[in-house]
């Protein structure tokens, strides 16, 4: 694991930075000042306990009316039930559902009846993306309200292939907001900012080697992030989260941005950490404390490179780092596959060493890379027969 952050003061800073123009934004939505002020307040402090978080500053604003959008669907929801329950009746166009973003959108709520020509705007752009044939199946089905019977009638299927048609459909539709029109459906909440700009690559996640990893690489921006869908669900953390607009600039191969960070990593930690300092990452003009650190309790012990300028800090676990190693980089691309062992500690010529296994999935093969405790210097690397 490898990133680097805003510190949780500076963090802080930049999310209270953002409540004003937030308010605002929910006014707008809800049409309610008073209450949209608490929303606001409420969607900071979701923020403030979310354990991820954008990897750049001018990734907060979306990210928070991404979160902010969800509680004023909610508030509004509320508002819908209890006028219900008041009046007896709910007029038809107080609160509408969008069908189709609802069923392409989903497990994300899309119900809101506000500035609808923009919404509607979206749909067109999302469907004009999409075959002619799917176009036609979404339409037909969410649009024009065709029974699944009807559908499958009109195709000359059974209702189960015109189910699967139609959920390959709804898939694809889903790709397209998260790819071309990412930008848009993130501002409406119908994508979660932590979803926009990934893309499935073919490399095995070297953590668990179970699932293949997917990757956001933006060469023009410097950003460059890599996660499992199942590793990242449990930990709550990517494998690598970095930006440094000279290291991936023109970059678009994912594996290439991940040599290239591997190599530079390798280099900034180990020399940071024999120095003591290393240029900040953020602001560069600077010069970072580098230090051993325990991460947390997941994590373990890594090395952590903090600016006392910007208050931004670098930081990889100890897996992480032996990742970076460049026998380690080799063991992985010659056998394709690997998975990391449980840390191990063992003593090793009168030394306490932690020991990282990287073992292969296809082969018996595993490399063992055993590390000072105290320094995290490199002590020895064993390749061998898994288990010998």
């Amino acid at each position: 694991m490898m990133e680097w952050q805003l510190t949780n003061e500076a963090f802080a800073q930049q999310i209270q930075a953002q409540w004003p123009s937030l308010a605002r934004w929910c006014a707008r939505m809800i049409g309610n000042r008073d209450v949209a002020e608490d929303l606001a307040q409420e969607a900071v402090n979701a923020a403030w306990r979310n354990p991820r978080r954008p990897a750049r500053v001018e990734e907060y604003a979306p990210w928070l009316r991404g979160i902010a959008r969800h509680l004023c669907l909610s508030w509004l929801r509320r508002e819908k039930r209890e006028m219900a329950h008041r009046n007896d009746l709910v007029t038809a166009h107080t609160l509408e559902s969008v069908n189709v973003l609802e069923s392409i959108a989903d497990p994300f709520d899309v119900e809101v009846g506000i500035e609808q020509a923009e919404l509607a705007r979206l749909v067109e752009r999302a469907l004009s993306l999409l075959p002619m044939e799917t176009r036609r199946l979404l339409i037909a089905k969410y649009i024009d309200d065709a029974s699944l019977a009807e559908i499958a009638a009109q195709l000359h299927l059974t209702e189960s292939a015109a189910a699967a048609r139609l959920q390959r459909g709804k898939a694809a539709a889903r790709q397209v907001l998260l790819s071309h029109l990412a930008t848009e459906a993130t501002e409406w909440g119908f994508i979660s900012p932590d979803d926009a700009g990934w893309r499935a690559t073919r490399l095995w996640c070297p953590d668990c080697g179970a699932h293949q990893l997917q990757a956001r690489l933006d060469g023009a921006a410097g950003t460059f992030s890599l996660r499992c869908p199942s590793c990242t669900a449990r930990q709550g953390l990517p494998l690598v989260r970095w930006s440094d607009q000279a290291l991936f600039r023109g970059m678009v191969s994912v594996r290439a941005a991940l040599t290239r960070l591997s190599t530079w990593g390798h280099a900034y930690f180990r020399e940071g950490l024999r120095a003591g300092t290393a240029p900040c990452m953020l602001c560069g003009q600077s010069q970072a404390q580098v230090m051993v650190e325990e991460l947390d309790e997941q994590l373990g012990r890594g090395i952590v490179a903090r600016c006392p300028r910007c208050h931004a800090r670098a930081l990889t676990s100890l897996d992480g780092l032996a990742l970076c190693h460049p026998a380690a980089q080799e063991f992985w691309r010659k056998e394709g596959r690997i998975r990391t062992l449980p840390l191990r500690q063992v003593e090793f010529q009168g030394r306490s060493v932690g020991v990282v296994t990287f073992q292969s999935v296809r082969s018996a093969r595993q490399l063992d890379v055993l590390t000072d405790c105290a320094t995290l210097d490199v002590l020895h690397l064993a390749e061998g027969a898994a288990g010998s």
